[in-house]
Parts: structure tokens; C-alpha cells; sequence
């Protein structure tokens, strides 16, 4: 018995019919050259799955003359082929692609996914990922690789892709795959420049969730999604400016950490907007009596400064009462 055989009576099927059905099904894959590759163990859930929602599709008219459905996963796959498509190489590659026809998208995103060979491209991790996000993930994926794929560099466009698997679905929308591309290309180099006397860009990089929430800070910049009065200014700066103005430990923390966790100058705070329009933290929102020094201190700040439970205020006072001059004793 073949090993994907036993992968098959694994499956939960309580009709013998159906799993015979299947195997017949299967083994018609097997013996077809262009379809033969996608039919081992780790597949044979997937196709099951897929499997059943092409029975489920069938009219009665063609379950009719169609009654032992054993060609039905071989004519799906044969589709593509018609259409000068080729299926993915790699084990994984293929098993997602499965995946992906089990899911909710369209027949010509399906196209897609083949014709810009985005599932050869991808690492393995990546498909992993890919099978677990949600559909507008995945969508946001398969459009941002299609368009952007021979116009932005190898480095970028693997982190566009990461960064797509890894936003939340209520961040991603028609145009997610174009607003990508804009961050990477035109608003990402601002924040290379602000922190590249910390790092270098392949170090920068690895941080993708600061990345991530810096792109969402400028999405709502770009595209005025915080309906505030007060956000009047700050929709008028341009973003790279922004990006000086804000201290650096405030973009690498969303904010600061004050007594008991409580944080000031988060990303969607009055006092976050009051620093990215040039206001100085002696006259912003929180209030605290801060001298020029103090403020000098406060805005200075390391981007990895750990504070813990300690009011970050008294920073910038010890720093300020350590670094007077001293009397020179004569």
C-alpha cells in the first residue's frame, strides 16, 4: 500500500462509498503526469477537503451523468493546465496552493497565484503563514506580489510579504497591496534615516512590529482616517517630518511608560500629535514643569530605554541634577 494511502484512511470518512470515491479520485491524479506530483501525504487532507466542495458544487443534472465523481478533482486541476498554467514544484508549495483552492478565493485569483509563481517564491515559513492568515491576507498577499513584484527590490518585497502575514485582517483592505508599496518605497527610507545611527537597515528590518504600527500611523496620516478637530495640523505636516519631530524611544514603544504602565504620547494621543506639529514637551499636554534641560533630556531619550515601573519623569531629572556643572574648588 502507497504511504499517502494510509494517510487517506486517517481521514474521518464514515461512508465507504465517499472514501472509495476518493481513492478512485485520487489515483486519477496519480496516473495524469501533469497532476501526478500533488498527490502525497501531506496533500491528501486538502484534497479531501477540496473534494468535497466540488461534490457539494455539482448540479444534479451533472451528478447524474457524473454519478462515481472520480474525475472531478483531475478535470478541476486540468482547468489551469488549459489556461498555460503550471501547478507549484515544491511539496508545500503545492500543498498550500490546495489550501488556497479550498478557500474563498476567486477562480482568477487562483490564476494568479500560478501565473506569477508566488508560491515558488515564497520561503517555507512564509507558506506556513500563508495557510493560517485570513482571507484578506491572503488576498492583500496574492495583489501586492502580482503588481509590485518587478518594480520594488528582493529585500523590500520579502518584507512587504511579511508584513502583509502578519497584519490584522481589520488593517487590510482594497487597496492594502498599493499602500504596501508607497510605505516601503517612500515612507519606510524616513525612518532608515531616523534611526541609522542605531542600526543599519538589515537590523531595522527584523523589527516588524514596529514596523507595522509605523505603517498604520501613516496610513491614518496619509488617508485622514482620525476624525479629530484638533488633528487639523497634523494632517497638514508632510509624514517625513513627523517622523524627526517624534522622539525615538516614543516610535519604538508607541509611546512612554509612566507610573503603573500608564503611557503618555501613544500613537493615537493628543500628545502624540502635539510633538509631530513641533510642539515642545514643556508646553504639551502632560504638564509636568520641565526645564529646558530636562526637556533636552526628555526628547533625547535612547530608543531602547527600559524604565520599568520607574516614572520616566525622574530621568530626565536625575540626568539633568548629574550633569550640572560642579564648583571647581580652587
Amino acid at each position: 500500500m502507497k504511504k499517502w494511502e494510509t494517510n487517506l484512511k486517517r481521514l474521518p470518512i464514515t461512508d465507504e462509498q465517499d472514501r472509495a470515491s476518493l481513492l478512485q479520485a485520487l489515483r486519477m491524479l496519480e496516473t495524469d503526469a501533469t497532476t501526478q506530483q500533488l498527490v502525497h501525504g501531506g496533500t491528501i487532507p486538502a484534497l479531501y477537503r477540496l473534494f468535497q466542495q466540488l461534490q457539494a458544487a455539482q448540479t444534479p443534472f451533472s451528478f447524474v451523468i457524473q454519478q462515481d465523481q472520480s474525475s472531478l478533482l483531475l478535470d478541476f486541476f486540468h482547468d489551469f493546465k488549459g489556461n498555460g498554467l503550471w501547478l507549484p514544484k515544491g511539496r508545500i508549495a503545492q500543498q498550500v496552493f490546495i489550501d488556497l483552492c479550498t478557500s474563498d478565493l476567486k477562480p482568477p485569483v487562483l490564476d494568479q497565484v500560478l501565473e506569477t509563481h508566488l508560491l515558488d517564491y515564497l520561503s517555507v515559513n512564509q507558506l506556513q503563514d500563508l495557510k493560517r492568515v485570513n482571507l484578506a491576507n491572503k488576498q492583500a498577499i496574492i495583489d501586492f506580489f502580482a503588481v509590485y513584484r518587478t518594480c520594488i527590490s528582493t529585500v523590500k518585497m520579502n518584507l512587504g510579504l511579511d508584513l502583509l502575514l502578519l497584519a490584522h485582517p481589520s488593517f487590510l483592505g482594497e487597496d492594502s497591496a498599493k499602500r504596501m508599496a508607497i510605505f516601503l518605497q517612500h515612507i519606510l527610507p524616513c525612518f532608515e534615516a531616523r534611526f541609522a545611527h542605531r542600526m543599519d537597515v538589515t537590523q531595522l528590518y527584523a523589527h516588524k512590529k514596529q514596523l507595522l504600527s509605523w505603517m498604520k500611523v501613516w496610513q491614518k496620516h496619509a488617508y485622514r482616517e482620525e476624525e479629530l478637530d484638533e488633528a487639523a495640523d497634523y494632517y497638514q505636516i508632510d509624514f517625513s517630518t513627523i517622523v524627526r519631530y517624534i522622539p525615538e524611544y516614543i516610535w519604538w514603544n508607541n509611546g512612554l511608560v509612566y507610573r503603573y504602565g500608564e503611557k503618555k504620547y501613544h500613537f493615537e494621543s493628543a500628545g502624540f500629535r502635539h510633538l509631530a506639529t513641533g510642539g515642545s514637551i514643556r508646553n504639551g499636554p502632560d504638564y509636568r514643569p520641565y526645564t529646558r534641560r530636562m526637556a533636552k533630556a526628555f526628547v533625547t531619550l535612547p530608543f531602547d530605554f527600559e524604565a520599568g515601573q520607574r516614572d520616566m519623569y525622574i530621568y530626565p531629572v536625575s540626568y539633568t541634577h548629574l550633569t550640572l556643572p560642579t564648583k571647581r574648588i580652587v
